[in-house]
């Protein structure tokens, strides 16, 4: 016994079953699912859709009004938030929190929760709870939006979007608490390992560095050392035959440089000598300068280390 049609703000379209005691929905592809109504024989009648987004029915039997929440939000708590600071290169997360109907707590079991999306300026840009701002995304508004929708007659589904935030470049990198375990080691192309004590005391084989940073970055270590030059203008130049009589003077000069994702806090580099598969320093005495660089290319101030190679 179908008699009143209605269609909701979800989308889809609802009826009164009068004889079967239930509300049927019908979706735009022409699915068609009947809800049985909690109180028997109530004779569902007139099916209106209202201004709150909600759908009516009159239940003749039962002397009663009953409501669809065809889009209405009461599935939330409050509207979702974005956690994570907003900052470029860091994994946001979009939260929820649930609220309760009819003294029934949504439960994967129970609710069919159709998933999160991001917006950038109002426009999908990607699915899921977490999403991590790219640079292109500097400046932008960035929004999240949750759907969820019950399996039940009375509240069939939600959509809530959060308040937008604005992505933000990561701030300049800062290294502190930089160290070296040994300031004079022998050079090795073996990996680390542990030895023996000997003994005579030698200077230990490699050493390890040491540094803390504020953000997650690019970490650029530099090998330089001074070497004898001669003075051309205001510039100290490597030294030739053409002028071998100018006077002396000390240049610095870059022999090999190292590169490594660091992470936030603190990060340790076991380094023996070997900058390269085929190359490591050899003996002398070096400056290791160490830069980090964020995401959107912000460098950090240097940080200076000076070690020997013995032998």
């Amino acid at each position: 016994g179908p008699e009143w049609i209605t269609p909701g703000s979800d989308c889809n379209v609802w009826f009164t079953e009068a004889e079967a005691n239930k509300i049927g929905r019908i979706t735009p592809s022409g699915s068609i699912t009947e809800f049985e109504l909690p109180t028997a024989r109530s004779a569902p009648a007139g099916i209106v859709p209202g201004a709150d987004g909600n759908v009516w029915f009159a239940e003749s039997e039962a002397g009663r009004i009953g409501r669809l929440g065809a889009g209405a939000a009461e599935a939330l708590l409050s509207a979702p938030a974005i956690a994570g600071g907003g900052q470029q290169g860091s994994a946001q997360t979009c939260t929820v929190a649930w609220s309760t109907w009819d003294s029934l707590q949504p439960q994967p079991s129970l609710l069919g929760f159709d998933g999160y999306h991001w917006l950038l300026e109002g426009a999908p840009i990607a699915s899921g709870q977490t999403y991590t701002p790219t640079v292109a995304d500097i400046g932008h508004k960035l929004a999240c939006s949750v759907t969820a929708t019950y399996p039940l007659p009375l509240l069939v589904s939600s959509v809530a979007t959060s308040a937008p935030i604005v992505v933000t470049a990561p701030p300049t990198p800062v290294i502190t608490a930089a160290r070296q375990s040994a300031a004079s080691w022998r050079a090795s192309s073996a990996l680390a390992r542990i030895s023996r004590k000997h003994a005579r005391r030698r200077p230990p084989v490699g050493t390890t560095i040491s540094f803390a940073l504020n953000v997650q970055a690019r970490v650029t270590f530099t090998f330089t050392q001074p070497r004898e030059g001669r003075t051309a203008g205001r510039e100290c130049v490597p030294r030739t035959r053409h002028n071998a009589r100018r006077r002396r003077c000390t240049r610095t000069v870059t022999v090999g440089q190292l590169s490594f994702a660091a992470h936030a806090g603190a990060n340790t580099v076991a380094f023996q000598g070997r900058i390269s598969p085929a190359s490591r320093l050899a003996r002398g005495r070096y400056a290791l300068v160490i830069v980090a660089t964020n995401t959107v290319g912000v460098a950090s101030a240097p940080v200076t280390l000076h070690f020997t190679i013995v032998r």
